[in-house]
């Protein structure tokens, strides 16, 4: 006959625990990425491509000249670009290019496809 002992069984509820706490991060970490994925997809449908042929365009490492062939861009918008990214840092997303004057929803949903935002 096996008789469970008192450290036997504290060290088994520890065990428990454990797993618990595993499986409840796990839990976490699955709704944060579920919400980060239903995040993306709405920001993708909201800025929905009519077209990306062409040039595809890094806007956080390319110069004015190469901003400006964007014909959604053009030269001043490009100098703005610039600038407002010399000042603020890098972009990461279409909200953030947005914040540049003269760059609206309408701009950024042209340019879906044609610009990254690597680097």
């Amino acid at each position: 006959m096996v008789t469970e002992t008192k450290d036997d069984k504290s060290r088994a509820d520890d065990a428990r625990a454990a797993r618990m706490r595993i499986l409840g991060g796990a839990a976490v970490l699955g709704a944060a990425l579920l919400l980060a994925k239903v995040h993306t997809a709405s920001i993708d449908r909201h800025y929905a491509p009519e077209s990306a042929p062409g040039l595809i365009v890094n806007v956080n490492t390319a110069d004015e000249a190469t901003l400006g062939l964007l014909a959604e861009i053009g030269p001043e918008r490009a100098r703005s670009i610039v600038a407002y990214r010399n000042q603020y840092g890098p972009f990461r997303s279409f909200p953030d290019l947005e914040k540049v004057d003269g760059i609206g929803r309408q701009t950024t949903k042209a340019l879906l496809g044609r610009i990254r935002f690597d680097g």
